[in-house]
């Protein structure tokens, strides 16, 4: 089962970006919503998704492009955030 999981610190390696910017964005609506069903803890140890993993970068990446454009305070200015997360949702139906 862990074959197709990685723990937040391999995916922060693998997507250029800390570790706690990922916990800071997977904490926050709509993103921890989004994720919470491609988490498993197994051993103690947090482990996400290929899927979950594939939500992560690219909601991050919309992300660091928001804050390159408005600042360190484009976690509050969500809506692209949030409509890329409804996405991601609606085509799960």
């Amino acid at each position: 089962m862990k074959e197709n999981m990685k723990t937040i610190a391999q995916i922060a390696k693998e997507i250029n970006i800390s570790e706690q910017d990922i916990k800071k964005y997977i904490k926050q609506e709509p993103l921890s919503k989004v994720i919470l069903p491609h988490t498993h803890k197994i051993d103690g140890v947090e482990y996400i998704d290929s899927k979950g993993k594939e939500v992560i970068a690219a909601l991050i990446k919309d992300m660091k492009a928001l804050e390159s454009f408005m600042g360190s305070n484009a976690i509050e200015y969500g809506g692209a955030f949030k409509k890329i997360a409804k996405d991601f949702k609606d085509n799960k139906k």
